[in-house]
């Protein structure tokens, strides 16, 4: 990722979402309405950092 975006996700959204157990995150997935699109394409960015 590149700009705002890319810095966010890279130091607050990314180190947020990978201290969450399995059982939170699905939470916060189901909070937000998150499709299974988005979900599988965050699981792939997050579990290559």
């Amino acid at each position: 990722m590149q700009g705002a975006q890319g810095y966010y996700n890279d130091n607050y959204f990314i180190p947020f979402l990978t201290q969450l157990s399995d059982l939170e995150r699905m939470k916060y997935y189901a909070r937000f309405g998150a499709t299974n699109e988005w979900i599988e394409r965050l699981e792939l960015m997050y579990r290559s950092e």
